[in-house]
Parts: C-alpha cells; sequence; structure tokens
C-alpha cells in the first residue's frame, strides 16, 4: 500500500478519532489510543500525517501503567503501555 493509497482511511480515521473527542470531550476512551495492541491504531499513528494531526491538537505519546481487570496486589508494579494520550481540555477551536 502505497502513502498515497493510505490517505482516504487515515484520514476517515483521524475524522473520527477528533469527531468523538468533541462530542464526548470527558470519555476517558476517547483521550487515549493504546498503540502496542492495537494493529489499526499503530499503523495509522505510523503514517506521519496523522500523528502530525493528533499531536498538533494536544495527543502525546506516553508509557503508562497498563489497565488490568484483575485486582493487583498493593505494591505490585504493573507493566506499562504506549499510549497516545490528550491531557487537559479538548482544543474544541483547533478541531472544528
Amino acid at each position: 500500500c502505497s502513502e498515497l493509497e493510505k490517505l482516504p482511511l487515515s484520514f476517515k480515521a483521524t475524522q473520527k478519532i477528533l469527531s468523538n473527542l468533541l462530542k464526548s470531550p470527558d470519555e476517558a476512551k476517547f483521550r487515549k489510543l493504546r498503540i502496542v495492541e492495537n494493529k489499526k491504531v499503530k499503523e495509522l499513528l505510523d503514517y506521519e500525517p496523522v500523528l502530525n494531526i493528533l499531536t498538533s491538537v494536544g495527543f502525546a505519546r506516553k508509557h503508562c501503567p497498563r489497565e488490568s481487570k484483575n485486582e493487583t496486589e498493593t505494591g505490585t508494579t504493573l507493566p506499562t503501555e504506549e499510549v497516545l494520550i490528550l491531557e487537559g481540555e479538548v482544543p474544541t477551536s483547533q478541531i472544528r
């Protein structure tokens, strides 16, 4: 797949990410994109224009503790995962 062929799909995915943020700016699931566990997100973020758009509205790459469905013992260190996360206010004026 060439870079040009990726453009329509990456544009649509980026548009969906940003529209979800506008609809539900306080919803945590729209403010964090797991990179390693989600093949589609990883491929999307490997495309530089998409990463540039998302970072321009405030998303940043971080390593966060991996969320676990199981209770963990006190003092146990949780493994981390790489995410693209938006902290703080959603910059609605930049997205619209």
